[in-house]
Formats: C-alpha cells, sequence, structure tokens
C-alpha cells in the first residue's frame, strides 16, 4: 500500500509532523522507559518514516536505530529526518544482525505478519534482547468489538490477537518475564479526559458484560488497539 499517498502527514512527514507524531506514540510507551538511560540501545521494527525514533533523538536517546522494509519509507527516514534505518523485514534482519538491544519497538506491525511467523519473530527479538531488555507492542485488539475497520482497512493485515493469545505466543517465544497490557488513548488532555471518564462509566461496563456473557470471562482490552510489554 502507498501509505504516503493515504496519510502524508504521518508517512512524508515534515520534521515538525514527525515529531508531533513521535511525541504521540512516545506518550503512551513511555512508561516502559523506566530505568532507560539516554545511551541505552533501542531499535523499533517497522519503524515507517521514524517519527518515534525522531523524536527519540530529539529527547537525547543517541543509540537509536529503525528496520524498515518499506524501500520508500526507509529512504525518508534516512534522507529527510537523518535517521539510521535498515531496509530490512523483522525476521531477515534479526537472522543477519548480533547486536543486543536494552528495547525493542514494533508499533502496529505484528498484523502484517503470518501467524507461523509471529512466533519467529518473537523469539528472535528476544534473543536479541540485553538482560532486563523489553518488547514493545501494539497491534489491534481482537476482543474489541469495533475492531473490524481498522483490521480490515488494509489489505496487509493477516494476523489478529487477542491478549491472551499474544501472552501465549509471547510465552512460547520464551519471555519469561512480567507481560503487561494496556489500551490506548487519544493524546490531547482533553480528548484522553473525555474519553476515560465515556470509557469507565459507560463502555467498559456494557461490554464486559456483553463479553462475559459469551466469554465466561472477562475482556482484558476493549480498545481498537492495544499494547503490550513483555520483558525478559
Amino acid at each position: 500500500m502507498n501509505y504516503a499517498h493515504q496519510n502524508p502527514e504521518r508517512y512524508a512527514p515534515s520534521k515538525a509532523q514527525a515529531q508531533a507524531y513521535g511525541e504521540s506514540d512516545f506518550a503512551a510507551i513511555r512508561n516502559c522507559f523506566n530505568g532507560i538511560v539516554k545511551s541505552s540501545k533501542i531499535l523499533e521494527i517497522g519503524c515507517g518514516t521514524g517519527n518515534l525514533l525522531y523524536f527519540l533523538k530529539i529527547m537525547g536517546y543517541n543509540s537509536c536505530q529503525g528496520v524498515e522494509m518499506s524501500v520508500d519509507l526507509s529512504d525518508y527516514a534516512r534522507k529527510e529526518l537523518c535517521l539510521e534505518v535498515t531496509h530490512a523485514d523483522w525476521i531477515g534482519f534479526f537472522s543477519q544482525s548480533v547486536e543486543l538491544y536494552d528495547v525493542i519497538i514494533a508499533l502496529d506491525v505484528v498484523e502484517h505478519l503470518r501467524a507461523e511467523d509471529c512466533i519467529a519473530a518473537f523469539a528472535l527479538s528476544r534473543a536479541h534482547l540485553r538482560p532486563g531488555g523489553r518488547l514493545i507492542l501494539r497491534t489491534p485488539s481482537a476482543e474489541c468489538p469495533f475492531v473490524l475497520p481498522t483490521y480490515c482497512g488494509d489489505l496487509t493485515h493477516r494476523t489478529l490477537f487477542s491478549a491472551d493469545l499474544l501472552e501465549h505466543s509471547l510465552k512460547e517465544a520464551g519471555f519469561s518475564g512480567q507481560i503487561t497490557f494496556w489500551e490506548t488513548r487519544p493524546f490531547s488532555p482533553v480528548k484522553r479526559a473525555l474519553f476515560i471518564t465515556i470509557h469507565h462509566l459507560v463502555i467498559w461496563p456494557l461490554i464486559t458484560l456483553f463479553y462475559f456473557h459469551f466469554h465466561h470471562k472477562r475482556p482484558r482490552v476493549i480498545t481498537r488497539n492495544m499494547y503490550c510489554a513483555a520483558q525478559i
């Protein structure tokens, strides 16, 4: 798909736009950076044009690297944002790399993998993390009753995870440390406050009731995307 044509602000951004998108992405995973010093080695898989990497660079993280399988997007990241980005796919990059990282990030990537490749990608990530390292993921949540427009909105989507299935797959890949999940939230403070109020008072109780009726347990993540952090 031509992502730059679909959303030019995100996939052909100015430096100001790249910083804004990167700040929004970082805000959602900020808690995962507790204990991560500015010299830590950080790798983003499927970094696109490098918006998050660009913001991390502005924040002073001086050892960041990206991997992107789109030639156009990886070229843009290198030429326009002056980032270190390798043209490769998730499994192919790690099959050729001997580097170890403190943090590996893959936002909106897992859903593009074939089911049989997911555990292989997780296992390779696990093998390239330093002790205490963490893998941070964002992917559509199968537990959200409104996830289909997101999942079916891209012809390259292949796999849809529930939180339970993703946790099981990460454990199969060798992640024996803590695995945590959290929901997406709007970046704007006003929208975030409104979302949290409606979500907790109305949406969560209703969806939990229907979910429990059909599955005899509570859902873990009901927003259309979920975040996950897995430690080794």
